[in-house]
Parts: structure tokens; sequence; C-alpha cells
């Protein structure tokens, strides 16, 4: 049995729960799967998982000190998606749960997708693997004492995205936007960018997505900030594919929908959603296929405008970010790849 332990909520974000869900999707095929998920948020996973993905219920206060007693008596191997606050901020439950997991042999598998703000172990433990899971990460690797897998052959991502990746050639002003801030935008960052983008004297088409975590009050915004340039608000959607090969280009956070645009292809306009992703964030604006708004809490909205304009206006800026995409194609077998070396390691 293999379980999947992540974090996921309005302040966190929904980016950890889809990507579990993804790699439970392909592990199935290997090992019968759970996800695990804090009791508090079970009914709003239940409304977003698979039927054929099972949930685990972990009551609050047996969070990570004593949640191991709710695993299944034959589990094998452990994945947890870390999260900032929950698990690098605050390490003490998290290596209670390290020191439970192991003194039962069981494999413990960290998927850290804040790449150079590490959880650092004590100590040196074969069972042990850390997944960096994007394909742009390059690390320093220095006194590491576990497994390490990171780069474009392990990264996790629905390989949906790379078979439909395509190579656009914006000869003319870019016109079709997808705006996507995850599965709850606590710091109202789509609104910010619509009223941003609604001033704007081009005529765009503009497609919403709205996540399951948006509190109602910012649904209710979103709706009649779009409705005065008949935007598109698409609710609870979950075929983030289809829009973003439909889209021209994407305005997002610093979270994980950047590299799922890299994956199928379409340039990013984004920002950093939070103080501690602004490194991350000026890590990925090297790759040249984005442009980066800077700290979401304190861009202006006529900053926000010049970017967008700045963009459609530049076809020079345009084809080099494009060409830096084409040169960064992956074929997107880096989940698969991943799944059989820790298959052929025994570690499911």
């Amino acid at each position: 049995m293999l379980v999947i332990r992540c974090e996921f909520s309005e302040e966190i974000g929904y980016g950890h729960f889809f990507r579990s869900l993804v790699l439970a999707k392909l592990l199935n095929d290997y090992q019968s799967v759970r996800v695990a998920v804090p009791e508090n948020l079970f009914s709003e996973a239940s409304k977003i998982t698979p039927k054929n993905i099972r949930l685990i219920s972990i009551p609050e206060n047996k969070l990570y000190s004593s949640e191991i007693i709710f695993y299944p008596k034959d589990t094998t191997t452990i994945f947890l998606d870390l999260s900032h606050k929950n698990n690098i901020e605050n390490t003490t439950n998290l290596n209670y749960l390290i020191d439970e997991v192991l003194s039962r042999n069981i494999n413990l598998i960290f998927i850290n997708g804040l790449e150079k703000e590490r959880f650092k172990l004590d100590s040196f433990n074969k069972r042990i693997y850390e997944i960096i899971p994007y394909e742009t990460s390059k690390l320093k690797i220095q006194n590491i004492k576990h497994k390490i897998l990171y780069g474009a052959n392990y990264s996790i991502h629905n390989p949906d995205f790379y078979q439909n990746f395509r190579k656009r050639k914006y000869l003319t002003q870019p016109r079709k936007f997808v705006i996507t801030f995850g599965g709850s935008d606590p710091c109202s960052h789509t609104i910010k960018i619509l009223k941003s983008i609604i001033n704007i004297n081009i005529r765009l088409n503009v497609r919403v997505l709205i996540g399951p975590g948006f509190s109602k009050k910012n649904k209710e915004i979103i709706n009649l900030v779009a409705a005065r340039r008949s935007y598109k608000v698409i609710k609870n959607n979950q075929d983030i594919v289809k829009h973003l090969d439909w889209a021209d280009v994407c305005i997002c956070g610093s979270g994980i929908t950047r590299y799922e645009c890299l994956a199928i292809g379409v340039p990013v306009i984004f920002g950093a959603i939070n103080s501690y992703h602004i490194k991350l964030s000026l890590s990925y604006q090297k790759m040249g296929t984005s442009l980066f708004l800077g700290d979401l809490s304190r861009v202006s909205n006529t900053d926000i405008q010049n970017i967008i304009l700045s963009f459609n206006n530049n076809l020079n800026l345009r084809r080099e970010i494009l060409q830096n995409i084409f040169k960064l194609r992956r074929k997107g077998y880096g989940l698969m790849n991943l799944l059989k070396k820790l298959n052929k390691e025994r570690v499911i």
C-alpha cells in the first residue's frame, strides 16, 4: 500500500493536492494508493478527487504527531508533499512523523516543490528520498544525507500538458488570455489582475478560472468585474489543459501553473504570491520563458498593464520568449521515469 500525504488549504493553495492526484493516478498501476488529508479538508478534497482514488482523513489533533496510526497497516511507502508553513518553518511534528515512519521500516519520499528552501535531515537513511518535481531545477548537491532525484527526468506533471505542446507564432498581437491563481487565491490576486486588465485599451478574449476554494465574496466580485468586458468565468474547472492549450498567454501566480504552461508551450506573465516565493520566482524568470510582475502584494495596476502591453506590443520579445520555451521543451516522461526508478529500487 502507498500513501500520499499532502497539505492544502485556502492559505497554502491547492497545487500540492492536485499534484498528489496526478501522482496517485499513475501509482495505481504499481500498488493500491491512498491520499491522506487533514480532517477539516476531507469534504472539500472528496469533491475534486476521482472516484478510483480513496482518501484518508486525519483528525486535527493527530496531524503528524500520531497520524500514522490512521494509515493502512500494510503501508510500505509514504509520499509527503512538503509545504513551507507546516513543514519548513515548523519541523518538530514533521521530525516526529519521520521517526515513526522509519521505526516501522516504511520508505519515505519527500516531494519538495520549494527547491532551495530545503528540509534538512540530521542523518543519512537509505529509505528516504527527496524529489524536486520541476524539470528546470538546478541544485548544488552538498552535504545531502539522503537520495535526491531532480531535473527533467523526474518532474511531476500531468503528461497531458506535454502531449498538447505546440509552438506558437504570435505574428500578430496575442488576444487570448487565461487568468488563473490556483484553487483558492486567498490574497485576491485574480481580482487585482482583472481590475488592471479591463482598463487596457485592447480588446482581449479572457478566460478567468476560479478554483473550488475561492471565497463567495471573491467569486461575486470576479463575476461583476469580468462582466464589464464580457470575460468568461469558469468555475471549479479541472480541465486546465484545455484552457492553456487555447491560450496565447497565461497570467498566474508563482506555483505549479508556471511549469504546466512551460510544458504545454504557453508564455507566462506571473507574480510572486507571497514573500517567500520571491527567490523561486527570480530563479524561474532567468529561463526567459516569462515576464515577472514582482511581489503581487506590492505591484500596482499600472505596472501590470505596462507589462501586458510590453508583451503584446513587442514582437521581438514574444519571439525570444517562444524560442526559449521551445529550447526547454520536454517529452514529458519525467513522471514515468520517476516511477520506473522507484519501482526498480523496490520503493513502490
